[in-house]
């Protein structure tokens, strides 16, 4: 079969992870009976959870940014290792370790300071604000890493690292934004919506995409798609953010599934 398959083999757990949230999962926060009731007794339905997502400003900014971020994270996570072995002498083994362990640290340490921030100033609503100030930073080094002038092998390191670092900041902070935009027995579907939309849109495509920009320009040209992508998901979860702040108060949901406003920062 050749060793290719493994890695498609090895896809079908996520796909199966995926799809879990469809299915009928206890929420936190429910009773011992495993009750799923709303208000007028009946289980919470897909269709119920659907009509509240798309009445949802927080779900719909969140989800619009995180499509933009996971198109972002698709190119990287293909094409970082092909650039750095094409434009920076890495040979290809050593170029796919740097990607992945950049990545993972990236992502490790990332998640848990933005996740640290939003608790901080969780009363205010921050989840938006915080994803979209550390998008535009991660930006800004990735455009640094990919257009770097000099082949200053430390510095390209860094620039990935630091990129890496606070594109992942971003992603523990927009998920909360998500999983509070709905009441604890919609949240199970909410997050499977929200990661198949963010994949299906994104990742999914993005490297393909790049490749074909690769194919008729060059792969520096494809690989700014990636700092662009995350301009963008920084300046919808900001201009969100804003929106929330200054229309209508964000509603955030406590375990028992009432309504908790945020403190908007002008009190």
């Amino acid at each position: 079969m050749g060793w290719r398959y493994a890695f498609l083999i090895t896809a079908i757990p996520g796909v199966m992870i995926i799809l879990l949230p469809f299915v009928r999962m206890p929420e936190p926060g429910e009773s011992e009976k495993g009750s799923l009731e709303i208000a007028d007794g009946k289980p919470a339905t897909m269709l119920e959870t659907l009509k509240h997502l798309a009445t949802s400003p927080q779900f719909l900014f969140a989800l619009a940014g995180n499509i933009a971020f996971a198109f972002a994270k698709g190119v990287m996570g293909d094409w970082s290792p092909t650039f750095l072995s094409r434009n920076h002498g890495f040979t290809t083994a050593i170029a796919a370790a740097i990607a992945a362990g950049v990545g993972t640290g990236g992502g490790i340490l990332g998640g848990l300071t933005g996740g640290i921030i939003v608790r901080i100033f969780t009363k205010w609503n921050p989840h938006l604000l915080v994803s979209g100030i550390s998008a535009f930073i991660a930006a800004g080094f990735a455009a640094c890493f990919i257009f770097a002038l000099q082949d200053n092998t430390a510095f390209v390191m860094g620039m990935l690292a630091l990129s890496a670092y606070f594109s992942w900041f971003s992603n523990g902070a927009v998920i909360s934004a998500i999983v509070e935009s709905a009441p604890p027995k919609m949240r199970a579907r909410t997050i499977g919506i929200a990661a198949v939309m963010s994949h299906l849109l994104g990742d999914a495509i993005s490297p393909s995409i790049a490749g074909a920009m690769s194919d008729v320009t060059n792969l520096r040209v494809a690989m700014a798609v990636y700092p662009e992508a995350l301009r963008i998901a920084g300046e919808v979860w900001i201009v969100g953010w804003i929106v929330l702040h200054t229309c209508a108060r964000p509603k955030k949901y406590r375990l028992d599934g009432n309504e908790e406003e945020a403190i908007p920062l002008t009190n």
